[in-house]
């Protein structure tokens, strides 16, 4: 995974893990941020975000906290993307 900074509680990640093909059957993304109150909102807001560019999109939202709580723990959401995962975007 390629990180551009460690992230902080007040930060906000998205990662992506797609297949290892030619051309992914979906993109699954991550979005790591502090814990939202209302996360089904969001998820709605990202996929209106993301509707229209061509590729299909899972999208899962997960707490700073929880991630890294989790992120060396097998079976879960957060270590796949920790250990296969890239940032594609990080904000301050």
């Amino acid at each position: 995974m390629i990180r551009s900074g460690r992230a902080t509680p007040s930060r906000r990640r998205t990662i992506s893990r797609t297949r290892l093909s030619s051309m992914p059957i979906n993109i699954d993304l991550l979005v790591v941020a502090p814990a939202s109150s209302n996360t089904l909102e969001e998820r709605v807001r990202l996929y209106k975000a993301l509707r229209g560019l061509g590729f299909p999109f899972d999208v899962f939202i997960i707490g700073t906290e929880r991630f890294e709580e989790t992120k060396n723990i097998f079976g879960g959401i957060a270590c796949p993307a920790n250990k296969y995962g890239r940032v594609i975007y990080e904000a301050a």
